[in-house]
């Protein structure tokens, strides 16, 4: 299954995540071009230190600035050291990220979505979704409808206290 959304890479082209879910993971081999890694220090979500998130993927870095926003698994991250040369680039996670998403529960092995900001000179097409993270959900069900997929989340009452809601 492919989905084409406006700034969204689709799933055929999600690379593979290689992380150290406790502890700072080294590759032991030089990712290639193509290839992507990701070396994770963290500190758990109940500490107060901010965890960097280190990546190489050569396609998303095309034109990428010191500042620039990256989506992570739909996460927005904003890119805070960068090397073209290596295709390398650092991330960094507040705790509060690690608490309100499911970044935390990125293991090794784990398929990520990577995501570059929409550019105002390029076609805005669709719709235009901030990722801002008020809380999380479950996922209850997934329904395919010929091209499409329909995905039911349920979500705790809290998060709805001070949203609008469409029925």
């Amino acid at each position: 299954m492919e989905i084409s959304i406006a700034g969204r890479v689709a799933m055929a082209d999600r690379k593979k995540l290689l992380a150290g879910v406790h502890d700072l993971f080294v590759p032991t081999e030089t990712p290639q071009s193509d290839a992507f890694s990701l070396e994770l220090l963290k500190k758990w979500a109940k500490s107060s230190k901010l965890v960097s998130l280190n990546m190489a993927d050569s396609t998303v870095l095309k034109g990428v600035n010191l500042g620039d926003s990256i989506a992570v698994n739909g996460t927005c991250l904003t890119v805070t050291q960068f090397d073209n040369q290596l295709s390398k680039f650092i991330v960094g996670l507040a705790p509060e990220t690690l608490r309100k998403t499911s970044l935390a529960e990125i293991s090794t092995g784990s398929l990520v979505n990577l995501e570059r900001a929409v550019q105002p000179t390029s076609r805005m097409g669709g719709h235009f979704v901030q990722g801002h993270v008020d809380g999380t959900g479950e996922i209850v069900s997934m329904e395919p409808e010929g091209d499409s997929l329909w995905i039911k989340v349920k979500a705790s009452k809290e998060i709805f206290k001070s949203k609008k809601t469409l029925e």
